[in-house]
């Protein structure tokens, strides 16, 4: 399915329903919807960076050792 994508995305634009942090990563940009809205806009490293959702979820803060 990807290679597929990979193909068109060249001259097309592509709505792609992802969970997998390797899937996202693909995309040239992202939208994290909440509850029927868009709360997040950006690309994967943006959203990275952003402190929201999207951080929350995949890149979340190392435990503190203590």
């Amino acid at each position: 399915m990807h290679s597929t994508l990979e193909k068109r995305r060249e001259d097309t634009s592509v709505i792609f329903l992802a969970h997998r942090l390797s899937s996202v990563l693909r995309a040239d940009r992202v939208a994290v919807i909440v509850d029927g809205r868009v709360e997040e806009l950006g690309t994967p490293q943006e959203l990275a960076k952003a402190g929201g959702w999207f951080q929350e979820n995949f890149y979340p803060a190392e435990p503190s050792e203590g």
